[in-house]
């Protein structure tokens, strides 16, 4: 048997959280890394760490930072779906 841990990210959130980041640009993600620094620290000092060996370490925690934002949303989706449940 295979179990998810982590959320299966449904399109039309990926679709939401793509919208947010078009908007925002570069400010969502150093505000969106700050949450992550604040929740989730150990997260946060891996997504910094890696950037370093990066030639892009923008490009590097823009995508570390959107895929945690995905992940987060989802999971945000899936206890709305589950409180609202009939």
């Amino acid at each position: 048997m295979e179990y998810n841990l982590l959320p299966v990210v449904d399109p039309k959130v990926c679709f939401s959280v793509e919208k947010m980041c078009q908007q925002e640009n570069d400010r969502f993600i150093l505000e969106y890394l700050r949450d992550i620094k604040k929740n989730n620290p150990i997260v946060a000092l891996w997504i910094t760490r890696f950037a370093k060996t990066t030639n892009d370490k923008l490009g590097a925690v823009a995508c570390a930072a959107i895929a945690y934002k995905l992940l987060e949303s989802q999971s945000e989706a899936n206890m709305l779906a589950e409180m609202y449940k009939t």
